[in-house]
């Protein structure tokens, strides 16, 4: 049985990103211009 890792990796890497992402947003107490990435405006 062949197991497709292809999948398996596209899928972490998403999963990377939205981690990184929100990661971003979270307050340390520092200025972070990474919070207003979260604001939209319509």
């Amino acid at each position: 049985m062949a197991v497709d890792f292809k999948e398996f990796n596209r899928k972490m890497d998403k999963t990377i990103e939205v981690l990184q992402e929100d990661f971003g947003a979270i307050r340390t107490g520092r200025p972070n211009d990474r919070v207003l990435d979260l604001i939209t405006v319509p």
